[in-house]
């Protein structure tokens, strides 16, 4: 895992994809739990330090989350928009929006790493965006009562980009004081 490189907050945007209950139903009880507790960490920095978050909903599959929404909805650079595509790039304005605020780091955080969390940072690499997640952050389906991520999954982002243990080494490498989580 990749954890050099720091990332500067003002070119940093974040980005929650597909955290809707029809996805979320297929995450074990317990990981989804604690996987939306570590994303309400880095939406909850992101909210202090006016960090942009884009939140993203597969159209036809409900809501986020009601906590995360709410943290995105709180931020005065929060934003929910909807997709069509895996990819948060397909037939979304976001790629423009990014270049016009100078965001070129991205931390990635969803359901799920293989697909569309995956999908997205395909795209953001064609589109010269700098990748990062952790393991925290992002999940897979549950496939016979057991939560599959696979390690081509993991590989992915640790060779594309930066794989942080946890939601926490990534705020600190914001410059997030360990005292404020």
């Amino acid at each position: 895992m990749k954890t050099q490189n720091t990332q500067a907050q003002g070119n940093t945007g974040i980005l929650l994809i597909d955290m809707q209950e029809d996805f979320l139903a297929g995450v074990q009880r317990g990981l989804r739990r604690d996987l939306i507790d570590s994303q309400r960490k880095v939406l909850e920095y992101a909210g202090e330090n006016k960090v942009p978050v884009f939140g993203f909903e597969y159209k036809g599959c409900g809501n986020t989350a009601f906590s995360l929404r709410r943290e995105i909805q709180d931020n005065p650079k929060g934003v929910i928009m909807s997709k069509n595509d895996d990819s948060c790039f397909v037939r979304t304005p976001l790629e423009e929006i990014l270049k016009k605020k100078g965001i070129n780091q991205l931390f990635l955080m969803g359901i799920y790493a293989s697909a569309c969390v995956k999908a997205t940072a395909n795209h953001a690499l064609i589109g010269g965006f700098n990748i990062s997640t952790s393991l925290d952050v992002i999940e897979d389906r549950l496939i016979d009562n057991e939560t599959e991520r696979t390690e081509d999954s993991l590989n992915f982002y640790s060779q594309n980009g930066i794989l942080y243990k946890t939601a926490d080494e990534f705020l600190a490498s914001l410059g997030g004081n360990e005292n404020d989580r």
